[in-house]
């Protein structure tokens, strides 16, 4: 789409310096030597409707019979244009008017015509006087426009518009740079805005035959998701439009073997998984967190058979809840409302959350639950002693709060007994417990709303542990809070009560947190740091380290994750487990813990 801002602008020279006057009206001592006149003359530059004069041997602007001036301009007396020239903040579409106005004193008929233009696309004058044209390429131009009296040629007024033509047409901003392999489920997320910078709304394009969804439209940010059923090729298709123009992107999907694991989440004792859409979840059992309809501990995965679309899926302290057709169901322990089912009954098996269906994020904590739906809202239900819902009390919820009036949210953590969350701006907020500075606030007073961190508006990612933070901003670790196991990983047990620059890392992409321990992706390595006793480090052996220390098992993984004392990595469809297994956490089929990262089988 072109949008057209039209400024109104006209020049009048009347002298060649400060000391030569505008115009005069005086003609008294005129020195009338025809020769010396126009030599004199020949100095200056006079505006439309003036000419030059010579008043005691100095040329000067006079306006024309018929013509007075009116500021440091010559109008005519009966016959002037009132809205030029004018400042106009207008945005058209592709098509462009203005109407001028004038005032005729007199009340005879007057004709309104255009001249030179130096535009290059066609300007043109309605019967009515209003004058239009349609924008080529982005410009500058003129457009010369005239009144004047119908029976006397001599009165007349004339100004100059000027149109500025800028390119707005919609535009992705966000493409893959090639076209695309997968395994599983293809989840991509993508930009479209105009030339202002407006984010536009995504639809699928006419050529898709990947046959894929398009959901989690926040701001004009889509993801396009889709399941492929078999190996082979599809196309994705998509567009965006302002009303006026579209943009179209088209990418050719190469879909390799279907197999394979899509995430995975870490909770307390037990962890949970997507495959194909489908959901499965192994280790403690003790209050139905597995959501399996039973009490039994699983040693190696198990499918949820609620599901067949799940998109999302957070397993907490004692429960678990996921996402599916942007549907929200949580299952487990409830003695706080953790579920958000309107009661504190607990689930062991999967319980669906009210009726809507466009949640897109959900976050599991210990006793209370987070989540953010498609509209860019954030809800929060569950415990609250702590103010950790961030609803303004410390009142126990037993169904999802919306939480402020913040619409673009876009990232949420959950710990113990506080709570973080980014915003689309790159803001960062947290509420609840601050008893160890974990909301980085640089105090130990507890918040029970939201309340951001600084003036920074580049982080990019958020976890939180037992009473710990860490977060990235601009690609740097920093970290905050409760620091008894060295969990901050500066390199000490001093807690920290605002954000602490982890400076031995950086081009950090992921973290992770785990209960007193946490986990980074920096250069394409997995750095742990913290606790260390049950091997939750991953780094080959039991000691605690208060610096950050390699892995050296997985590169780049897509995700990472902690729970209590175990810790999970992603990477393509493949699933690494380590650290505490007495309750089969880690899914290889028996209880021994592991002291580096284990493929899941």
């Amino acid at each position: 789409m072109y949008k057209f801002l039209i400024l109104i602008s006209m020049v009048f020279i009347f002298g060649c310096d400060d000391t030569t006057s505008a115009s005069s009206n005086n003609n008294n001592n005129v020195n009338n030597t025809s020769s010396n006149n126009t030599d004199l003359c020949d100095s200056i530059t006079c505006s439309i409707h003036s000419h030059c004069i010579v008043v005691e041997n100095s040329p000067v602007c006079e306006c024309d019979n018929g013509y007075s001036l009116q500021g440091e301009i010559c109008l005519s007396d009966s016959l002037y244009f009132t809205n030029l020239p004018a400042n106009i903040s207008i945005s058209w579409g592709r098509d462009g008017s203005f109407i001028p106005e004038y005032e005729n004193d007199d009340g005879t008929d007057v004709v309104l015509t255009t001249g030179e233009t130096d535009c290059s696309f066609p300007v043109s004058m309605n019967t009515d006087g209003s004058i239009y044209w349609t924008c080529g390429e982005p410009e500058i131009c003129s457009q010369e426009v005239t009144v004047e009296m119908a029976d006397d040629e001599e009165i007349y007024e004339t100004e100059f518009l000027t149109i500025q033509c800028i390119n707005h047409s919609p535009v992705f901003i966000t493409t893959p740079s090639t076209d695309a392999t997968v395994f599983s489920v293809f989840d991509f997320p993508f930009q479209c805005q105009d030339g202002d910078g407006d984010l536009l709304q995504l639809t699928k394009g006419a050529d898709d035959t990947c046959n894929g969804t398009i959901h989690s439209q926040i701001a004009g940010t889509a993801i396009y998701s889709f399941e492929p059923g078999s190996p082979g090729n599809c196309r994705v298709s998509l567009s965006c439009s302002d009303t006026i123009d579209e943009d179209t992107l088209s990418f050719d999907v190469n879909i390799q073997d279907i197999r394979g694991w899509e995430g995975v989440s870490a909770g307390n004792h037990h962890t949970c998984a997507i495959v194909s859409g489908e959901l499965f979840c192994w280790g403690e059992n003790l209050n139905g967190q597995l959501g399996l309809g039973d009490f039994q501990d699983r040693l190696i995965p198990e499918k949820v058979i609620s599901f067949s679309h799940v998109t999302n899926v957070s397993a907490g302290g004692n429960h678990t809840c996921a996402i599916s057709d942007g549907e929200l169901f949580c299952w487990g322990k409830n003695y706080y409302g953790q579920l958000g089912a309107g009661d504190t009954v607990d689930q062991n098996i999967p319980i669906k959350i009210g009726s809507d269906s466009n949640w897109f994020y959900v976050k599991a904590g210990i006793s209370h639950t987070c989540g953010i739906k498609t509209t860019g809202e954030l809800f929060c239900w569950g415990g609250n002693i702590f103010g950790q819902l961030g609803t303004g009390d410390t009142a126990q919820k037993t169904y999802p709060v919306k939480i402020g009036t913040f619409s673009d949210w876009v990232e949420l953590t959950t710990g113990f007994g506080h709570s973080c969350g980014i915003r689309l701006s790159g803001e960062i907020y947290c509420w609840g417990y601050n008893e160890y500075g974990e909301l980085g606030l640089d105090d130990t007073d507890p918040r029970y709303s939201p309340v951001k961190i600084g003036t920074d508006s580049t982080w990019e990612a958020v976890c939180s542990g037992m009473n710990h933070t860490c977060a990235i901003k601009s690609g740097e670790l920093f970290c905050w809070g409760y620091n008894n196991w060295g969990q901050l990983g500066s390199g000490d047990t001093t807690g920290h009560f605002t954000p602490y620059h982890i400076s031995s890392l950086s081009n950090v992409t992921r973290t992770g947190c785990g209960s007193y321990f946490s986990c980074a992706l920096s250069n394409s390595t997995v750095y742990c740091f913290g606790r260390n006793d049950d091997f939750q480090l991953g780094t080959g052996d039991d000691v605690s380290h208060m610096e950050p220390v390699a892995q050296n098992q997985i590169q780049n993984p897509s995700s990472i994750d902690g729970g209590e004392n175990h810790g999970c990595i992603y990477k393509e469809r493949e699933i690494y487990c380590w650290g505490s297994n007495y309750s089969g956490q880690l899914g290889t089929g028996d209880t021994e813990s592991k002291s580096t990262p284990t493929l899941l089988e």
